[in-house]
């Protein structure tokens, strides 16, 4: 409702401005909800730092805007993919490789360890 308080129109989901007192704002999606014992009211919530991913758990007054209502999709990111590099055949140190040193293909993945 329109006339309810920010607090609680807010939902799991939600990104959310945060505006802690004598702290710089920062934005953040709502992972978690906390009711009181008395009645579902939110009173707490855990929230996530978009830009750092931090999880702090803030009271519900210093969130003081809804950013964007409901779950965001996920950004399509290369980053978790497996990828393809060019590695060379190991050698010592003493000898040189050879001008047509043979090249294989590695797999890499999120660890950066081959697999």
């Amino acid at each position: 409702m329109a006339s309810d308080p920010l607090f609680l129109q807010v939902q799991v989901g939600d990104c959310v401005l945060v505006e802690p007192h004598g702290a710089e704002w920062w934005v953040g999606q709502v992972l978690h909800c906390e009711g009181g014992a008395r009645c579902q009211a939110n009173s707490f919530f855990q929230i996530a730092d978009v830009d750092t991913g931090r999880i702090q758990t803030v009271n519900p007054n210093i969130v003081t805007g809804i950013v964007h209502k409901g779950k965001m999709e996920p950004v399509e990111s290369q980053a978790h993919k497996p990828r393809v590099l060019q590695a060379r055949n190991r050698q010592s140190k003493s000898t040189q490789a050879p001008a047509n040193a043979v090249h294989r293909t590695v797999e890499i993945g999120i660890l950066g360890k081959a697999i």
